[in-house]
């Protein structure tokens, strides 16, 4: 099984990308390929409707769109900003929104945030399934937020152990369910 992992972030320290290396470290436990890409390395301009139809897709987000299609399902840590995900994540989705077929669709995703906030980034994560949803992509029902986040990390886990477990659960099943589209 092939998953694209990343931390829709683009700051160097996030803590989604710690939550990103702890769930790629998990799912090659259970025997994954996993795709780690640092989300800045993609270099996708703002997108404009104007310029995509006139030059094509924007090489970053060609690139964001062909690692996509190598995977057989996605794993998202996403940072809230005011409530709502990445703008850099919503940026590259609207870029590869306009292929056909959408990268995604078909597509199994686990959503998961590390925010500063007691909340965990959840608000964020609610907004993001809607438009990976309306992108025809299949978004597990539970998702993991894990707040306080720049003391909730320790020695290769989450400090919380239910919190932990949640997240071995919720892989567990990620598993199960895009190795079973996979099949199809």
């Amino acid at each position: 099984m092939n998953v694209l992992a990343f931390a829709a972030s683009l700051s160097k320290g996030s803590t989604n990308r710690r939550l990103i290396e702890l769930v790629a470290g998990r799912l090659r436990a259970r025997g994954a390929t996993v795709d780690t890409p640092e989300f800045r390395d993609f270099d996708i301009p703002l997108f404009d409707p104007d310029i995509c139809e006139r030059d094509g897709l924007a090489p970053g987000a060609q690139e964001f769109a062909e690692r996509i299609t190598a995977a057989d399902g996605l794993v998202i840590a996403s940072p809230e900003y005011l409530h709502a995900p990445s703008a850099a994540l919503k940026n590259a989705l609207e870029w590869i929104s306009r292929l056909t077929p959408v990268p995604v669709s078909g597509k199994v995703a686990l959503l998961v945030s590390a925010a500063s906030s007691p909340a965990g980034g959840v608000r964020g994560l609610i907004m993001l399934r809607e438009t990976l949803a309306s992108l025809g992509m299949w978004v597990a029902p539970h998702v993991l937020a894990v707040g306080r986040a720049a003391q909730a990390f320790d020695d290769g886990r989450l400090k919380d152990p239910r919190l932990d477990a949640e997240l071995d659960r919720m892989l567990d099943g990620f598993v199960k369910v895009a190795t079973a589209l996979t099949r199809g």
